[in-house]
């Protein structure tokens, strides 16, 4: 199946300001104060997975950034009342880890308004969550 987006949930930025390594490992949930940058500005995660998959030859033109959260409920609000809708970009996929899968399963139908039956990857179901949205 193709998909009009793909929507990554965050995970967090190291010490030196990069995407933490579980985010694309598959680790856990951190709980530390935000990453500063030199200027003791918050270092914004959206940005910072944006530039790590243009590293990796993802064209910019694809990467849509939802940053006004702060948590995933916040994501998924946001990059479905922002980016989604607005472009109507279905269906999508989440990539997600097996440790948020259920959290952002319950997310995703609560936000979505579905039944918890039509996360199951259909093919007629649009599927997602959010931090950056690579469009197709």
């Amino acid at each position: 199946m193709t998909y009009d987006c793909i929507v990554l949930p965050g995970g967090g930025v190291d010490l030196n300001g990069s995407p933490s390594a579980w985010v694309f490992l598959s680790c856990g949930t951190t709980h530390h104060p935000p990453v500063l940058n030199k200027n003791s500005f918050p270092i914004n995660e959206a940005t910072v997975s944006a530039a790590y998959l243009i590293e990796r030859n993802i064209p910019s033109n694809k990467i849509l950034i939802e940053n006004w959260s702060l948590d995933t409920i916040g994501n998924t609000y946001f990059a479905r009342q922002c980016i989604i809708e607005p472009m109507e970009l279905h269906p999508l996929a989440v990539i997600t880890n097996d440790f948020h899968m259920a959290r952002t399963k319950l997310i995703f139908d609560w936000i979505f308004s579905l039944s918890t039956s039509a996360i199951d990857r259909s093919e007629n179901i649009p599927l997602n969550i959010l931090r950056l949205a690579i469009r197709k």
